[in-house]
């Protein structure tokens, strides 16, 4: 059995918002032996939101489109939902901060560290 695209990009949607959760989760509590820089996973989570805010403008878009009825109500529906949790994501991402240990060599660093 096919799917329509809704089927499809909400599944997509899905999968990226996921995905971001993942992202955002590992940038608060990051891993020691992890492989990337906080700074290129920002940047990948960044990517997936731009990516999620496409699939959400396609949902939205087809959903439109459609004839009057419960399924075009259910899927307007969705896009509320979606938007709504796409917008949560982003305010998480604003918030996120880089943390970065101070420097033992830098002496205005060490300086900080003992006050």
């Amino acid at each position: 059995m096919t799917k329509s695209p809704l089927e499809f990009y909400d599944e997509e949607l899905s999968r990226t918002i996921r995905q971001i959760q993942e992202g955002l989760l590992e940038l608060e509590w990051p891993s020691p032996d992890a492989k990337t820089s906080q700074e290129d996973h920002l940047e990948k989570v960044d990517k997936l939101l731009t990516t999620a805010d496409m699939f959400l403008q396609q949902i939205a878009t087809e959903a439109r489109a459609m004839q009057q009825g419960q399924e075009k109500t259910q899927w307007l529906e969705i896009v509320k939902f979606r938007r709504g949790t796409l917008n949560h994501l982003k305010k998480d991402r604003a918030n996120v901060n880089i943390f970065q240990f101070p420097s033992l060599e830098d002496p205005a660093s060490s300086e900080a560290i003992k006050n």
